[in-house]
């Protein structure tokens, strides 16, 4: 009898350590593409910009991370790489300038190329924020290109942006569509929503 209340309360024992252990999930790799134009100059540029060191702290050093800023045109900031602690990619982000009108296009373009050549990871995902109007012009096709290669794209809009586009690319892009609620920070909108691409958040 003693013999087999010491190997129930063993098996008690195991069952909870094992419960309590994280789950382990697939690497991801995930690209932010944010809006740099003129109309996010000031808070909304600096929430994002903290949002996004955030949100890769939060990241495994198994994952990969890269930085797209867009305006009229886009420019990769921070090629993807180890998502693992990098003073000089912080340093970059927490430069970001604001400046110019609002093209999605190429920075979704440059996303996506950024994702083609990662082979280490079966996730990849887009963050696309965006406080503006742009064309459509393209998007469509774009995107049924990126679903073909399983990539998967979510939006944030934040005030003054197109929620009608930003709803539709993350629909197209089976992601995830995000209105800034007064009541929550950027920050913890997009820890929450790389999170949820990485499978640490149902």
């Amino acid at each position: 009898m003693r013999t087999a209340l010491f190997s129930f309360a063993a098996l008690v024992a195991f069952v909870g350590l094992a419960l309590a252990q994280p789950k382990k999930r697939d690497p991801i790799s995930i690209v932010f593409v944010l809006d740099t134009s003129g109309s996010m100059m000031g808070p909304k540029l600096e929430s994002a910009r903290n949002g996004m060191l955030d949100a890769i702290a939060g990241l495994a050093e198994t994952d990969k991370v890269a930085v797209v800023t867009f305006d009229s045109t886009a420019t990769v900031l921070v090629p993807v790489e180890d998502a693992r602690a990098n003073a000089a990619r912080d340093k970059k982000i927490r430069d970001i300038k604001p400046g110019g009108g609002t093209n999605i296009l190429p920075g979704l373009e440059a996303a996506w190329n950024q994702l083609a050549g990662v082979k280490s990871t079966k996730k990849k995902h887009v963050v696309l924020l965006c406080d503006g109007e742009a064309p459509s012009d393209g998007l469509e096709e774009l995107l049924k290109k990126m679903s073909a290669d399983g990539v998967t794209v979510s939006t944030i809009a934040l005030v003054g942006a197109d929620e009608a586009m930003l709803q539709l690319i993350a629909s197209r892009g089976a992601g995830r569509f995000h209105k800034l609620d007064p009541a929550n920070s950027l920050g913890k909108v997009m820890v929450k929503e790389v999170q949820t691409a990485a499978g640490g958040v149902k």
